[in-house]
């Protein structure tokens, strides 16, 4: 799988199962060292590594801004990976 295809992989997990259904899918676990925290999916077994200067934000279910914060994290990441060309 190249890596547009993984980041629209990730994108669309992310928002088919985070967002409706965050509880007991997904959950954050801090690296040992740095500040890396993955992000784990429940359901698809995939883990994604987000990072963050300190704390992950509140990701709680009816955080819409925590929800945001982690959304635009990960659009971030997929756009160091792969610059979409326009």
């Amino acid at each position: 799988m190249n890596r547009q295809n993984l980041a629209a992989t990730m994108l669309r997990e992310f928002d088919e199962l985070l967002y409706p259904t965050l509880q007991n899918r997904y959950h954050f676990r801090k690296a040992l060292s740095g500040s890396c925290w993955y992000l784990t999916c429940q359901r698809s077994g995939a883990i994604y590594s987000l990072i963050y200067d300190g704390e992950p934000p509140d990701w709680r279910v009816g955080s819409v801004t925590g929800l945001e914060t982690v959304r635009q994290s990960i659009e971030t990441e997929v756009k160091q990976l792969c610059p979409m060309n326009s």
